[in-house]
């Protein structure tokens, strides 16, 4: 995993301020933990045990979508509790003030200039999008949607890309 998160930090100088490990188990996540504080210097905010009763099924192209799961609500609750157990929040809200520095975060004020550009991949093959998620990018920032399909390069002067899943 080190040289994964080596290769993400190394990756056009991306500004890796930490990471949360998913799907493993307490002795394991201390064992992670100090390999990649040590050897990566970069800080491990937590991380998501194994817990069946999350887990989702999947098809030939992926998982399946969100309208399909008939316990989603149970399994999103179930996150939830983890998350708040065992991932370090205010470690990450911290992480993310010392990213935006300077940034303007006075939520009251729409008419305030917004910091961060943030392209939002968006077309056939990329549709899978919390709403949630998209609400809190534009909370951030201007949200420049493009299409990977169609368009032959990227927005300019992204601050963030986030590219959703999808076929």
């Amino acid at each position: 995993i080190c040289a994964e998160v080596e290769g993400f930090k190394n990756y056009k100088n991306a500004n890796i301020a930490g990471v949360v490990l998913n799907s493993v188990s307490e002795k394991y996540y201390k064992l992670l933990k100090y390999a990649i504080e040590q050897n990566c210097k970069v800080k491990v905010l937590g991380y998501l045990p194994k817990e069946e009763k999350i887990s989702l099924s999947s098809r030939h192209l992926g998982l399946v979508q969100s309208m399909e799961i008939i316990n989603l609500q149970e399994k999103l609750n179930i996150c939830g509790k983890l998350i708040e157990e065992y991932v370090d929040i205010d470690g990450i809200i911290d992480k993310m003030q010392e990213f935006r520095g300077e940034a303007k975060t006075n939520e009251d004020n729409n008419n305030e200039e917004k910091s961060l550009r943030i392209g939002v991949a968006l077309d056939k093959a990329f549709s899978f999008y919390y709403k949630d998620n998209l609400e809190f990018l534009e909370s951030l920032g201007e949200v420049i949607y493009f299409s990977p399909i169609n368009d032959k390069t990227l927005p300019e002067n992204l601050d963030f890309l986030y590219i959703g899943g999808g076929y």
